[in-house]
């Protein structure tokens, strides 16, 4: 059973519904949800946006389980990343050929 199938399965038995219940909630079909829990199909966008309105959810949080999204980064790296989200190109690149010149951690 892939993780988002069991991600899946876990939040219906903790809301208490049933497929059709999940499906009147998130707009789907019966089938769709049928299909995503059967493993039959991964889902898209629209399903995770959806799934995640049902849930009330953010929608990265489902975008990640469903594997649109990659895994958040340790909590340890946020502040390395946010503050790399803010440099300009030239300082961008500067940073990298830094970063490629370190030795690796071992």
């Amino acid at each position: 059973m892939s993780s988002f199938t069991h991600w899946l399965r876990h939040k219906l038995a903790q809301h208490g519904w049933t497929y059709s219940e999940l499906a009147r909630r998130a707009q789907l079909s019966p089938a769709a949800i049928s299909r995503l829990l059967s493993e039959e199909r991964q889902p898209g966008v629209r399903a995770a946006r959806s799934l995640a309105h049902a849930f009330q959810l953010p929608p990265e949080l489902v975008f990640r389980q469903a594997a649109l999204l990659p895994p958040r980064a340790p909590d340890r790296y946020q502040p390395l990343l946010e503050t790399v989200c803010l440099l300009d190109d030239d300082a961008l690149a500067f940073l990298l050929r830094i970063a490629r010149s370190l030795p690796p951690h071992s």
